[in-house]
């Protein structure tokens, strides 16, 4: 309902997963709204790289559940997101700071808690959701996504006179 009143507007009720669903994108988008460079994106661009930020903190929330953990290291996150994110490990956007994988997918939300130690003259991060449910979420999401994409590609095998083999769906 922060965004304009749009719960009230709209006078239908709204689950929980379309809920966090809207939270967590709209926050992105006012995240992305930020700069001026982004501002001045047409806003279907603006939308995508939005997308792309949840996209990034989904797999944030996925290496701490494929680690049975509720936190990752930022070393963890910076070997999972370059694998997911090809061409992205570095990000200069941040006034001239460079940012590291896990520096760029997690520092834009207030619900992520990072905790910090240091080791001589080195620096151990690791980075947690405020909120498990925001994880578990991301994760559920992420799982739904990877299922339909799998089953819009049998779908589309199935139907293609050119399709060689079985779906690899690994």
């Amino acid at each position: 309902d922060a965004a304009k009143n749009a719960l009230q507007r709209e006078g239908t009720s709204l689950s929980q997963a379309e809920l966090y669903e809207r939270l967590l994108t709209e926050f992105a988008q006012r995240e992305i709204a930020k700069t001026a460079a982004h501002r001045a994106l047409p806003a279907d661009q603006q939308r995508q790289l939005a997308s792309q930020e949840v996209q990034r903190l989904a797999v944030v929330a996925l290496a701490m559940f494929a680690r049975g953990q509720q936190a990752a290291s930022e070393d963890e996150l910076n070997q999972d997101l370059p694998v997911l994110f090809p061409g992205d490990e570095v990000s200069h956007e941040d006034a001239g700071r460079t940012l590291t994988p896990a520096q760029r997918a997690t520092g834009r939300f207030f619900f992520i808690h990072k905790s910090e130690a240091r080791l001589g003259n080195d620096r151990a991060r690791s980075y947690e959701f405020l909120h498990a449910t925001f994880g578990e979420f991301l994760v559920a999401r992420l799982a739904v996504s990877a299922l339909r994409d799998v089953a819009a590609r049998r779908e589309a095998a199935w139907h293609s006179i050119t399709a060689a083999g079985p779906l690899d769906d690994g």
